[in-house]
Formats: structure tokens, C-alpha cells, sequence
């Protein structure tokens, strides 16, 4: 029902290409660059989930539901080996 959502370097330099088109595109060889969207790419895809509809729906309407469900998955680890 939530599962991460997937971006590469690439994705984020043609997002970044498409939002300002009068800016020339930087060469692929320059490597700060490269290493910044993959930052970037990593950091995406760490902190944001793409989830069904009804599913997210329900946690926006239950602040509690969202509560638990992040204690569980905060306690985890320590859940699963007792």
C-alpha cells in the first residue's frame, strides 16, 4: 500500500532542466554536480513514500492511526527480536 518512491540522478536533472528552460543544461561530466543530485536522488527517496489513495486519506483523518503506525515502525527492531 506504501511503497518508496524512486528517483535517480538523471530524474532530478531533467526536472531541474524542464523548470527553467532558458538555463543551458550543465555537461554530464561535471562530478559536484553529479554527486549533488545523486545527494539529492538518495535524500527523495529516504522521505517520500507514494501510497494508495484511501490508505493516505485514512492517515490525514486519524492523527492517532499516524501516531501509532510511526511508534511501530520507530520500535521495530526492538519489537521483531523479543
Amino acid at each position: 500500500c506504501v511503497t518508496p518512491m524512486r528517483f535517480t540522478a538523471e530524474d532530478i536533472r531533467r526536472q531541474l532542466e524542464a523548470s527553467a528552460p532558458g538555463i543551458d543544461a550543465v555537461p554530464p561530466a561535471d562530478l559536484g554536480l553529479q554527486n549533488l543530485l545523486a545527494s539529492m536522488a538518495t535524500a527523495a527517496q529516504n522521505s517520500l513514500l507514494e501510497g494508495c489513495p484511501i490508505f493516505i486519506e485514512r492517515l490525514r483523518t486519524n492523527p492517532r492511526l499516524a501516531q501509532r503506525i510511526k511508534e511501530i515502525m520507530q520500535h521495530w527492531s526492538t519489537e521483531s527480536s523479543t
